[in-house]
């Protein structure tokens, strides 16, 4: 993703109202990164006073060397490879990049504008991106592919099973692309959603249950069990209560952290069958 001159301005700008209240916005930022995701809690040591001094003088030179890309972009790349020795991996980015705009939005308030906001996830994306490819270049296929299976067993479980379709704003690419689409699905990130809501409204105890994935490189494949029971419209069949069970596939892209194209192979008689449909 690009930046341009003006953004690099607004995060340089607003980054200087940042610096009187650091410790505030460090402090908001961890706790922020380990409620949306506990498992980073232990990559960190008890004393955390340290860690977030560390933090702020660590984006201080990332925002200062925002005008000089050439210099930034070895720095960001020594800093990820390190990164890696204490256990970071790729699909971390995305949360952390998440818990860094709400620590500066909570601490700034109304100056954390819409503009100011776009800024900063601008700059934040092109750092991830360079930060994840030196963490991908060290790791290897097999770990990438490990982390990806990762990556779509989280989406899976948050989106699906706990019907958390927030998620998919930080999970899903504007862009992606369903190749196999539910009937009336829509383009994009706004269209999975539209999706698998009527999916959620039609079994609300809805649950995907994944039986074996397969990786390589930025392709997942994961065959999956889908339980449910019919208590709302589906695809013009009104509520039956029947109780559903089935298999599919599921032949996934990830990319940098983002789900970026799908397709999805059920089978369709067999849930047609299950709802008085055959």
């Amino acid at each position: 993703m690009s930046v341009t001159t003006q953004q690099k301005e607004v995060v340089q700008q607003s980054f200087a109202q940042v610096v009187p209240i650091a410790d505030q916005v460090a402090v908001h930022f961890y706790d922020r990164l380990f409620q949306l995701d506990p498992t980073l809690r232990p990559l960190f040591g008890a004393e955390m006073n340290e860690q977030r001094m560390k933090l702020m003088q660590t984006l201080n030179v990332l925002v200062k060397g925002l005008n000089n890309l050439t210099v930034l972009v070895p720095v960001l790349q020594r800093l990820a490879v390190r990164h890696v020795g204490y256990g970071v991996h790729s699909d971390h980015y995305a949360t952390v990049g998440e818990a860094l705009l709400w620590a500066l939005e909570h601490e700034m308030g109304d100056a954390f504008t819409p503009e100011v906001r776009e800024a900063w996830a601008a700059v934040y994306q092109l750092i991830a991106a360079v930060m994840m490819e030196a963490t991908e270049a060290v790791a290897g296929p097999d770990r990438r592919s490990n982390q990806n299976k990762r990556f779509m067993a989280r989406f899976i479980d948050g989106v699906m099973n706990q019907q958390k379709l927030e998620l998919i704003d930080r999970y899903v690419a504007d862009d992606f692309v369903e190749h196999v689409p539910f009937p009336g699905q829509g383009p994009g990130a706004q269209g999975l959603k539209e999706t698998i809501a009527h999916l959620h409204a039609a079994f609300p105890d809805t649950h995907w249950s994944i039986d074996e994935q397969v990786a390589e490189g930025e392709n997942v494949v994961t065959r999956f069990t889908w339980t449910g029971s019919h208590q709302g419209d589906f695809l013009g069949i009104p509520a039956t209560g029947n109780a559903i069970h089935l298999w599919g596939v599921v032949i996934d892209v990830v990319r940098h952290e983002k789900f970026c194209e799908s397709r999805l192979i059920m089978d369709m008689p067999t849930l047609m069958q299950q709802l008085g449909q055959a």
